[in-house]
């Protein structure tokens, strides 16, 4: 999760994780079964296997989210604060 959390994740980072969870599933024999189908949920044959980009992705989401409230406060802000001001700001 850490690796994942910075603004840009490297697609080569995404590709590694993906590897490594699958060569550990598979014992590096190659795949078995069709990976969005591990991804489902066990009722449905999965093994509710995590989709690495789609979990990155949520995690700018919740970041943005967490920006965009005024409860929440922090010095994290500063930063976003800094670089949306090259766009226009909020």
């Amino acid at each position: 999760m850490y690796i994942l959390s910075p603004i840009q994740s490297s697609p080569e980072a995404i590709k590694e994780i993906n590897t490594i969870f699958y060569n550990f599933l598979w014992n590096g024999k190659g795949d078995k079964v069709k990976r969005n189908v591990i991804m489902n949920d066990c009722s449905q044959g999965g093994l509710k296997m995590i989709d690495i980009l789609s979990f990155t992705k949520t995690l700018k989401a919740t970041w943005i989210k967490k920006y965009l409230d005024t409860g929440i406060g922090g010095s994290w802000k500063i930063f976003f604060c800094a670089e949306f001001q090259r766009y226009g700001g909020k």
